[in-house]
């Protein structure tokens, strides 16, 4: 038996990783709500919120920036005691609670990465605003950046077990084959050019209603041309909130994903009638009408029964468009399905119980990123 093929196979279970680009996209993930959430914060007491964020937001940087370096000091030497309980735990843990252990840790140290993103921003602001401050940068900088090396290293060991990722495959393949009988009912058009078309017809549609409860002057021709297309890209705005919608709600393995799938969509809509509400008061009865007969043509579009056997208009509706979106993205979940159960069933999975000396180079492997190559018996 080839040692060093049997040694490497031992280092790859007990140590098993992802790429580091897929640990990124989650930190990104969680810096963008977590910034959201500061701005949130900052922003929302004043009327105005840009303003007010301008003006606040050097202030707090100035106040981050005299915490930071101890937020440092934690930081740093919790995520590099996160890295020995991860590689440690391979030495005294089993393989299934070391393997949640890392899955633990490592999204903790993504999460934290992630929190830490506004804060450099607010130090950023304070320091635009007063260059003389703009030294610190030169401290904060290496450092966020040995942070966030460790979170990406960390994220890099969120990875489930395979017999995890079989369950999952498994039921994952189950769901998309039973929704795809389902889906057939839907447009066979671009979903582009159903969109473009629905557009089109809602900037008509609100022209037509303008102009027939208050009827324009013939010089007005070119006011007429902008109101059609501002009443398009109005309508172009609510297909794509309705296709967004949609596509959720018929990709929705839940219930709860498909109520929240309408929450965007349905609150669109509220605010559509706030502003026609508020045309009609200020006596912009014709602007006010209008805005509600296209938001009524693009809900009806993106309501449209697919039950009805009518081709054209599951052909050009919304609800058809979206449909056939949903049945791309389950097709695709049932392709990757079908090939990782195929995949993770031709490969006989071991758990790993290799002694003292596999455990021990497994971990060296993994400290100095070295991969074994298999030697020729």
């Amino acid at each position: 038996m080839d040692t060093a093929t049997t040694t490497t196979d031992r280092a790859d279970e007990l140590l098993p990783s992802r790429p580091a680009k897929e640990a990124m996209s989650e930190i990104a993930g969680m810096s963008v709500f977590a910034t959201f959430a500061a701005f949130v914060l900052l922003a929302f007491p004043s009327e105005t919120a840009l303003p007010q964020l301008v003006e606040v937001a050097p202030v707090a940087g100035a106040e981050v920036l005299t915490h930071i370096g101890w937020g440092f000091g934690v930081y740093i030497p919790v995520m590099l005691g996160f890295y020995a309980i991860v590689i440690g735990g391979q030495l005294v843990a089993s393989p299934t609670v070391a393997a949640r252990t890392r899955r633990r840790l490592g999204f903790a140290a993504e999460a934290m990465a992630g929190a830490l993103t506004p804060a450099l921003l607010l130090i950023l602001a304070v320091c635009v605003k007063d260059p003389t401050k703009a030294g610190s940068l030169f401290v904060v900088l290496p450092a966020a950046g040995v942070t966030f090396f460790l979170a990406v290293q960390l994220g890099g060991f969120v990875v489930f077990e395979p017999a995890l990722r079989l369950a999952e495959a498994i039921r994952s393949r189950a769901w998309a084959a039973s929704q795809l009988p389902a889906l057939r009912s839907r447009s066979r058009r671009p979903v582009w050019l159903v969109a473009t078309v629905t557009a089109v017809l809602g900037g008509i549609l609100g022209l037509a209603v303008t102009v027939a409860i208050a009827p324009p002057g013939s010089e007005l021709v070119l006011t007429e041309l902008v109101l059609t297309v501002v009443y398009a890209m109005f309508a172009a705005g609510l297909t794509l909130f309705n296709l967004h919608g949609l596509h959720t709600f018929l990709t929705a393995r839940d219930r709860l994903t498909k109520i929240a799938a309408w929450l965007f969509p349905v609150s669109i809509a509220l605010a559509v009638f706030a502003i026609a509400g508020g045309l009609i008061g200020d006596g912009a009865i014709a602007g006010g009408v209008s805005v509600l007969a296209v938001l009524a043509f693009c809900t009806l579009s993106a309501l449209w029964p697919r039950s009805i056997p009518w081709a054209f208009g599951q052909d050009w509706s919304v609800r058809g468009a979206g449909a056939a979106l949903a049945a791309r993205a389950v097709a695709r979940t049932y392709g990757t399905s079908v090939r990782t159960v195929n995949e993770l069933s031709a490969t006989q999975v071991l758990p790993p119980t290799g002694g003292l000396r596999e455990r021990l180079l497994a971990v060296v492997s993994a400290l100095r990123g070295e991969v074994l190559e298999p030697v020729a018996g």
